[in-house]
Parts: structure tokens; C-alpha cells; sequence
């Protein structure tokens, strides 16, 4: 089941009762909603509908999602919460002929007796770090990987990031004064670059979270009374 699966009709039954959900080439495809990911990887009950079978409410799924892709998914319509419950690995290296010192019999190699018990010996003592640690290690290649897949999905840190702002500048302009500021710059962004951009309150929010701001407050400048992020 891939992410565009999830969504549909009866899309979830091959879940049911898997410890696993592995989806070797998932495609780059807009997810729409992502409500149903976050119910499945958070293991919140959810009701899976099944054709010509009753449909099972309440199911908890616990088993894992794993997806192979080469491009990240397309979060940017509902993309708050998911990065919280996504681990990304990045394999970098490529093996075909177009590569010095391909080796053509790799595979077959790999795939001996002793070689995969070799694999299956690393893979438990790997698994007994992963308990210790409770979870996986985060490092400077997997924050910088989770930062990417943010920034992709994430229109105000994509704003952020491209307009390179200070979060002096975020604190010392209004939030919007009619037709300018700091929200209605993010929409004009946002329009050239062919994004939907977010309601205001939803903007505030990716800003107040992304900077860890402690809220809004309200200003006057020139009598006019206009808000603004403070610290």
C-alpha cells in the first residue's frame, strides 16, 4: 500500500493483520490527506472498510511503514506532524556498470548462506542498539535529510529558507498591515512559486514552531494596532 492508496476505498485491507508494509518504488504523488498516515505510524484506531466484509472499526495497526523512493512524497497540503513521525535513511551510493570497480556478480554474492547470516548476525546486534538507544540515532546526515523532506513539503520554511530571513526581521515586522508584511510577502512568495499558500493562522503557527517563538503580540505603530511575533 503506498501513500496514494490510503485514501481510497477499501485502500487499506492488505494492511490488515501485516507486521509490515514495505513499498519498494513509491511515487511522488501529492497526498492529499495526510490524516490517515499519521492514525497508522502513530497507531491511533482508525476504520478499514473491506469489500463485501464488515467493515472493522477501531483496527490499531502495529506494524511498520517502510517506503522506497527516489524523489520524497508530496506532504505540502497537510504536511504538520509528519516529519515528527518520519525517519529517513538516504542510500547515496549507486551500483551499476557506469560505476569504477562494479562488481556484475554482487548480488549473487550477497545472496550465499554465510553472507546472509552475516547480514542476519548484524541486523540482530543493530536491533539490540536500536533498543538501548530507544530509537534510532539521529546524526548530522539524518538531520539534514529530515530538514530536505521539511523544507519540500513545508511552504513557510521553504519561504524562510529562500528569502533567507532573520528572526530579527520576523520579530520586527507585523505580522500584516493591510497589504504588507510578513504574511502577505509569504502569499506573494508563495503564488510565484506556484504553491497553495496557508491560511494566516496556520502561517503563524509554522512560524511561531519552526522559530520556537512564544506567540503573538499587538503593537501600535503610527495608531494603527497590528500584531506581531515575540520571543
Amino acid at each position: 500500500v503506498q501513500f496514494s492508496n490510503m485514501g481510497e476505498k477499501f485502500g487499506l485491507t492488505p494492511l490488515v493483520n501485516t507486521t509490515a508494509n514495505i513499498f519498494s518504488d513509491a511515487k511522488k504523488g501529492k497526498v492529499f490527506s495526510s490524516e490517515i498516515f499519521k492514525s497508522l505510524s502513530s497507531g491511533d484506531p482508525i476504520s478499514i472498510e473491506r469489500k463485501y466484509r464488515e467493515t472493522i472499526r477501531d483496527y490499531v495497526y502495529t506494524g511498520k511503514l517502510i517506503f522506497g523512493m527516489n524523489n520524497f512524497p508530496d506532504f505540502s497540503s497537510d504536511f504538520d506532524g509528519i516529519e515528527r513521525r518520519a525517519v529517513i535513511f538516504e542510500f547515496s551510493k549507486v551500483f551499476n556498470q557506469k560505476v569504477k570497480g562494479f562488481d556484475p556478480d554482487l548480488l549473487d554474492k550477497l545472496e550465499t548462506e554465510s553472507v546472509m547470516s552475516t547480514l542476519l548476525n548484524m541486523a540482530i546486534e543493530g536491533y539490540k542498539s536500536l533498543i538501548a538507544n530507544n530509537g534510532f540515532i539521529t546524526t548530522k546526515e539524518s538531520e539534514r535529510v529530515l530538514k530536505q523532506f521539511a523544507t519540500e513539503n513545508d511552504s513557510v520554511l521553504q519561504w524562510l529558507e529562500e528569502c533567507h530571513l532573520e528572526e530579527d526581521f520576523l520579530l520586527n515586522e507585523p505580522i500584516k498591515a493591510n497589504n504588507s508584511g510578513l504574511y502577505p510577502d509569504y502569499r506573494s512568495f508563495c503564488f510565484g512559486a506556484g504553491i497553495e499558500p496557508k491560511e494566516q493562522k496556520d502561517f503563524s503557527r509554522g512560524i511561531i514552531r519552526r522559530l520556537s517563538f512564544s506567540g503573538t503580540t499587538t503593537k501600535r505603530v503610527n495608531g494603527n494596532r497590528y500584531q506581531f511575533f515575540k520571543k
